[in-house]
């Protein structure tokens, strides 16, 4: 069988320091091939396509993909191959095969986020390529395959620029055919080093929902500000009117309003990057400027670009728009529904509804931090949020790749970094492989695990990062003892900070434990007792250090934050226990039942109360009114969830998951499906509601390997009447 060949067009990527010339135009190639097919009877015809960059790909004018977006990885440890079925698009004799290309994450900008990292420096990159197959079965059994090799012809298409953080531009004007005018493909010299390899059960990026504009407002010197109604990640497909030939019609995108209606692009601003005199790029900002061909209704959508937005300012145009003129494209992983909450508070179903538009969001081949400033695989966003995801979606395939990614940079860089793939350059990252600041980036790995077993029974992927795991385990015993562990990254957003010397032994001690529940379920003996053991020392060193532990029951200075990872991680003797929880519990009650918790703490806290019998308090904690806390960000007007539990106008995303994990303790704590630690896909479920908050009902349902758990209870006199239905196959439903 003929083999494929990485193929890119006529543009070259410039020298490195040639700054300029990366932020000029740069048409995206457009690769095409004609062929024949013999007069037989097709059975099957089946396309396999894989590019690092994005890539629209067309069989005889009709699009296959649903998306732009291919599935980020480390390009130098693999590239994930997409697969189309094309049996009905492909037709005896003449047929046309089409892929056009941007530039994505391998061929970032070398814009300088937050003053001093460069995507390319941390980043594999090159030339926008595609490597494809299409094989052709006929009835007859026999078949034939066309690949990418130098029989291709490229040209130069109608996307003039293209950028994931600042948008694209683009000439409508141009022609796009390649084979009319073009010349030969090249055969790419700059190809990843990455094996190419099926996506397998990787759910693709795809549009899961689309909506109309809610709203069109007309502003100064001609301007228009379209409300979208909600926050989300994707794109906006215009119906333009009146256009002339050679209109430029420029759309720029934002998270919030300024208090005089006008577009704040702040939060989604790339990198902090905004400085208006810094040229290019100025102002970081996310837009996108079409040049309209003679047609006087034409319909626009960015093509190799997505953005993080509501609001949206358009100028340049000609004839007054309406919301109808105005389609949302809400992009995410094409994961399924697993689960459902309702309860009699609307306030909390809007909380959920929120949260699953912010989970939706942050799905966008890696499970990211903000669709907008930022976009990052980050490690402790995902170590908190995890279980909630899981608890809405059918997330077994997705942090199976997750994991593979994270254990791709451990290959890479002997260390897990902070996000994955690694944004950082090496350099930056040789701190965390001499222990500093590290932690806090590496316990989501066991935790993910751990969670892939209990939910799934998902027995090989641990099988298959145990190795990393223990690498990492083995380093960090070389570059550091139990008694100088060093700081992490803390509880990120805490109002009260706890110390990061602590919270990262919390983590250590995590990390050790989860990786030894591993060793004994892989047969692992010995070094399921290093760990342990290692893991009894730090607590041991922990409860015996009065920077940590000044007094009976009391960690560092008795803050909600402080005790939280204390408890939550079993850092304290038993006997102290009690008199830890009083000391959190008061702290709770004494703040009128606000947190003053960050990402990690706040999991523990709604967590920790109860289980110790105050679901209560968790209740009036999850539905505080006021500063801070989740109603006081719905009170705000926020249709996702912000990073902070301030709202910011000019820094902080507005769509952040990190501060989620309220709706895994939703379908916990209120409705009370709660699966057990030593669960192996769901084998062993306890049903525990709680009637907090004044619920006085709530339902739903968790779809398991096992089969569908589904809830139903109702307060009746004071009492819960509860309804189940659930797999015989569970072990103990109840409690």
């Amino acid at each position: 069988m003929k083999r494929a060949e990485w193929i890119t067009g006529t543009y070259v990527v410039p020298a490195e320091d040639d700054y300029e010339a990366h932020f000029a135009d740069a048409p995206a190639p457009v690769l095409e091939r004609d062929f024949t097919l013999v007069g037989k009877q097709v059975k099957r015809a089946i396309w396999r396509i894989a590019s690092p960059g994005m890539y629209d790909a067309f069989v005889n004018g009709s699009r296959v993909n649903a998306v732009a977006l291919p599935i980020w990885t480390a390009f130098d440890r693999r590239v994930l191959e997409d697969e189309y079925d094309v049996t009905a698009l492909v037709r005896g004799g003449a047929n046309a095969l089409t892929v056009e290309l941007g530039n994505g994450w391998w061929n970032p900008l070398p814009m300088k986020m937050w003053g001093r990292y460069n995507l390319r420096d941390a980043l594999p990159h090159g030339t926008p390529m595609v490597m494809a197959a299409l094989d052709v079965e006929y009835a007859d059994g026999t078949a034939e395959r066309v690949v990418t090799d130098g029989m291709w012809r490229a040209a130069e298409g109608q996307v003039l620029r293209n950028n994931l953080y600042l948008g694209e531009k683009r000439d409508a004007r141009r022609a796009a055919a390649a084979n009319a005018r073009g010349q030969a493909a090249r055969v790419a010299t700059d190809a990843p080093k990455g094996a190419v390899m099926p996506r397998g059960g990787m759910p693709p990026v795809v549009v899961y929902d689309r909506w109309k504009a809610k709203g069109v407002k007309a502003l100064p010197d001609g301007r228009w500000l379209i409300d979208m109604g909600v926050n989300f990640a994707g794109t906006m497909r215009a119906n333009l009117k009146g256009t002339h030939d050679g209109d430029v019609v420029t759309f720029r995108y934002g998270e919030l309003v300024y208090p005089d209606g006008t577009l704040n692009v702040m939060t989604g601003v790339c990198g902090q990057q905004k400085n208006a005199e810094i040229d290019p790029p100025g102002i970081a900002e996310q837009k996108d400027t079409v040049i309209c061909p003679e047609s006087r209704s034409f319909v626009y959508e960015p093509r190799f670009t997505f953005h993080g937005f509501r609001y949206v300012e358009a100028s340049g145009l000609r004839a007054a728009p309406s919301p109808e003129d105005f389609e949302a494209l809400a992009w995410s992983a094409d994961v399924k529904d697993s689960a459902s909450f309702e309860c009699s508070d609307s306030k909390i179903n809007l909380l959920l509804d929120v949260c699953r538009r912010t989970f939706r969001s942050n799905l966008l081949g890696v499970q990211s931090d903000c669709p907008a400033r930022e976009r990052f695989g980050y490690a402790g966003d995902l170590a908190v949020s995890a279980e909630s995801f899981i608890l809405n979606y059918d997330m077994a395939s997705f942090y199976r790749k997750v994991v593979r990614d994270r254990c791709d940079m451990e290959a890479l860089h002997g260390v897990f970094t902070p996000t994955s793939p690694s944004v950082f350059p090496d350099n930056n990252l040789e701190a965390l492989r001499k222990g500093q600041f590290w932690m806090g980036f590496a316990v989501d790995v066991p935790i993910v695990i751990d969670l892939l077993v209990r939910y799934y029974g998902d027995m090989d992927t641990m099988r298959e990062a145990y190795p990393s795991l223990r690498r990492f385990l083995m380093h960090c015993a070389e570059a550091f003892d139990v008694n100088h562990v060093p700081p992490c990254i803390g509880d990120h957003e805490a109002l009260e900070k706890a110390d990061q010397t602590m919270t990262a032994r919390c983590h250590y001690h995590q990390f050790l434990k989860l990786t030894a529940k591993f060793a004994r379920l892989l047969g692992e003996a010995a070094d399921a007792e290093r760990f342990e053991t290692t893991a009894s020392e730090l607590e041991d060193v922990f409860a015996a250090a009065a920077r940590y532990v000044p007094a009976r029951g009391f960690v560092g200075n008795g803050r909600q934050g402080e005790e939280c990872f204390a408890i939550y991680h079993g850092m304290l003797p038993p006997a102290d226990l009690d008199a830890a929880y009083g000391i959190l519990r008061h702290d709770v009650i004494a703040h009128g039942y606000a947190l003053s918790t960050g990402i990690f703490a706040t999991k523990y806290l709604l967590e920790i109360l109860t289980g110790r019998g105050d679901a209560e308090i968790a209740g009036r904690v999850l539905t505080h009114r006021g500063f801070p806390g989740w109603f006081n960000m719905l009170d705000n007007g926020a249709t996702t969830l912000w990073e902070t539990w301030a709202q910011s106008d000019n820094i902080y995303s507005q769509n952040h998951p990190m501060f989620g994990s309220c709706a895994a303790w939703l379908m916990r704590g209120i409705l009370g499906i709660r699966v057990a630690d030593d669960a192996v896909g769901c084998d062993k479920v306890s049903i525990e509601p709680h009637a907090v908050a004044g619920i006085t009902w709530a339902r739903g349902h968790l779809d398991t390997p096992k089969g569908r758990i589904s809830v139903s209870w109702r307060l009746e006199n004071g009492k819960i009447r509860l309804e189940t239905t659930h797999p015989q196959c569970i072990a103990n439903p109840y409690r």
